[in-house]
């Protein structure tokens, strides 16, 4: 069973800025391995090239692709399960239009017979209207209001049915193009942006909704984990011994790092090597995943060289509009009976 143990980071201001530059990245590179797979419709291994001249090592350009991939896995779910919903839809609302047609079909005949009734009681001329007649005129004017009740009934479903059948014709010609609308954010706070169009927006101004769609979109990122590399995972390390994580920057922020203190991207003399470790990769210390009697850190001390261990960053906004960190460890423990 898949677990995730989280724990909170202390990070100062230099660092903060740090790792939301890092998620901003991040959620670029998903935006764009999301339009390389789906829009442009290259290959994995021609979208895995164009994330690495962006500026994503090797690994990360890997998980960018496996979080498309699974976002459009979902979607797929989602519309497989939409096109099965509208289907039942569609059948329930054609077998009541069939019953309430057959019912009006039912009023219009009878009210045919009544209207021969009625023409067969009519009085004559300087005679009072018989009882008869009368009756036969009551029951023609509820005949009428019951039969007009059904049409208009009968042509609202018939709207909805037209309705539901378009929506099925679209959710199926997108499942069979493999086609489908993400929004990176989120389609209710996509619709509160604020303007003259939306005079009702819950937002008082463009900046504070920019915020919130920026925390939306670039709040986090993640690495998929690996058997085979160090605590089971290629860019984000836990070391528990020294109560320390390690992050790897995406390649254009280590660059631009390496830029800031002078150090070369490649090559020059072996004492720079440290340097250059040093802007590519991001030590906090004093992290620790604590839980009751030490089940996380038990768990993850078990993966560790055994079974992968996928890592998440990401932040989480307070009141004051203050950044708070987390990381977060997903592994596979195995229960015993």
């Amino acid at each position: 069973m898949i677990y995730t143990f989280e724990t909170r980071l202390n990070v100062d201001a230099a660092t903060d800025a740090l790792l939301a530059a890092n998620a901003a990245h991040w959620s670029f590179g998903l935006r764009k391995a999301w339009v390389l797979l789906y829009r442009q419709g290259l290959t994995k291994p021609q979208a895995y090239a164009e994330l690495c001249k962006l500026g994503f090592t090797s690994h990360q350009a890997k998980s960018l692709l496996i979080s498309a991939e699974m976002k459009q896995a979902a979607l797929k779910e989602l519309r497989k399960v939409e096109i099965r919903q509208l289907k039942l839809a569609v059948l329930k609302r054609e077998a009541a239009v069939w019953t309430k047609t057959r019912k009006a079909d039912a009023l219009s005949k009878r009210l045919l017979k009544l209207r021969e009734k009625r023409d067969e009681f009519a009085p004559v001329a300087g005679w009072p209207r018989s009882k008869r007649y009368l009756k036969v005129l009551s029951q023609l004017r509820e005949l009428d209001a019951e039969l007009a009740f059904c049409r208009n009934w009968i042509a609202q479903k018939e709207r909805v049915l037209r309705d539901k059948r378009g929506k099925l014709a679209r959710a199926q010609k997108a499942l069979t193009e493999n086609r489908f609308a993400l929004c990176f954010g989120s389609k209710n706070l996509l619709a509160q942006r604020p303007g003259a169009h939306n005079p009702e927006s819950p937002f008082e101004s463009l900046a504070a909704w920019r915020q919130a769609w920026d925390d939306a979109r670039e709040h986090q990122w993640w690495s998929v984990g690996a058997t085979d590399k160090p605590q089971g995972n290629a860019e984000v390390q836990w070391l528990p011994e020294e109560r320390q994580l390690r992050l790897r920057l995406t390649d254009r922020l280590a660059h631009e790092r390496m830029d800031e203190r002078g150090v070369p991207h490649s090559g020059g003399p072996q004492k720079v090597m440290p340097q250059r470790m040093a802007c590519r990769f991001l030590v906090l210390d004093g992290v620790d995943f604590t839980s009751h009697r030490g089940a996380a850190r038990a768990a993850l001390l078990g993966a560790f060289g055994q079974r992968p261990v996928t890592m998440r960053v990401l932040y989480r906004r307070h009141a004051d509009g203050s950044r708070a960190w987390y990381v977060q460890a997903s592994v596979d423990v195995l229960e015993e009976p």
